[in-house]
């Protein structure tokens, strides 16, 4: 039986809401940014997790658990973090606790949240939304984006994609024309909460 993490039991997003999530390099941001464009308030775990490392404390602690410098950049973060599936568990004990409690405080109705599915955090949020890509287009952005390819270490952490659609609520192809994305996303958005003006 899934259940919600306990630092997620007692808080929670404010409803109706929907998470967005998917893969690295899949296309979470991009969604999220085409929702914004049409109106709708958004909120990036992504962005929660920048401020949430700029706290001493908890940088200091990070840096204990996996044996860095407490002056780390995001890049040698992330690098570290490929290299063993124990690293990205032990930063994920320290961060997203932080990052959900962060991401309640948000009045959004759309939240871009990485691993949804893998920590359960789906059942937090009325429906669940999944953006992907074929492998190849993945592989592509990836060396594109960040020079690298994560190793299996990495990708361990992560549900198959199949595992993920047949969890998702709806599901949204990203190597599609960016007005196409938009165009479905803003269909599935208007049902939901109705259409936005622009700058509301």
């Amino acid at each position: 039986m899934r259940t919600l993490p306990d630092y997620a039991v007692q808080t929670g997003p404010r409803r109706p809401c929907v998470a967005i999530t998917g893969g690295i390099a899949e296309g979470k941001s991009t969604a999220l940014k085409l929702l914004a464009e049409c109106g709708y308030k958004t909120a990036s775990a992504d962005e929660a997790a920048k401020e949430v490392l700029l706290i001493p404390a908890v940088r200091q602690e990070l840096a204990d658990a996996l044996s860095m410098d407490s002056d780390f950049a995001s890049a040698d973060l992330r690098a570290k973090l490929t290299t063993g599936k124990e690293l990205v568990e032990a930063a994920d004990q320290i961060l997203h606790p932080l990052i959900w409690r962060k991401l309640c405080e948000e009045d959004a109705e759309f939240f871009e949240i990485p691993l949804l599915f893998e920590k359960n955090l789906d059942l937090a949020f009325d429906e669940s939304w999944l953006v992907w890509c074929p492998d190849e287009i993945k592989k592509k952005r990836l060396w594109e984006r960040y020079g690298f390819e994560p190793g299996e270490e990495f990708t361990q952490v992560q549900m198959k994609r199949e595992e993920k659609l047949l969890l998702a609520t709806k599901n949204f192809r990203t190597d599609v024309p960016l007005l196409t994305e938009k165009a479905e996303l803003l269909i599935a958005a208007t049902r939901l909460f109705g259409s936005r003006k622009l700058g509301n």
